[in-house]
């Protein structure tokens, strides 16, 4: 599987801007978010913002997201993040809910 082109990538990454944004209730957040913002650091997620981002992007792309798959250097990168998400074999990505 080819991965996103960078126009898919771009809209995923200000899908998950806008969940962090009204996940941390501060629309600016969505604003300062690139491909490169680290949510943990840069955006002061912690584990419980993390765990509902998690959540949204399942919910809003029907897809599960192997636990396996997740760490916290995953969340250093939104960039990463959104390409995990268009990741759709198993062992290695998404499994459909």
């Amino acid at each position: 599987m080819t991965g996103p082109s960078s126009s898919q990538l771009t809209d995923r990454i200000a899908m998950i801007a806008e969940l962090v944004a009204r996940i941390m209730r501060d629309p600016s957040v969505a604003t300062r978010i690139t491909a490169d913002t680290d949510l943990l650091d840069e955006i002061g997620m912690d584990s419980l913002d993390v765990t509902e981002l998690v959540l949204s992007i399942e919910d809003d792309l029907e897809y599960e997201i192997p636990l396996g798959e997740l760490s916290a250097a995953t969340f250093r990168s939104v960039a990463e993040l959104a390409k995990m998400t268009f990741r759709q074999s198993a062992p290695s990505g998404l499994t459909p809910a």
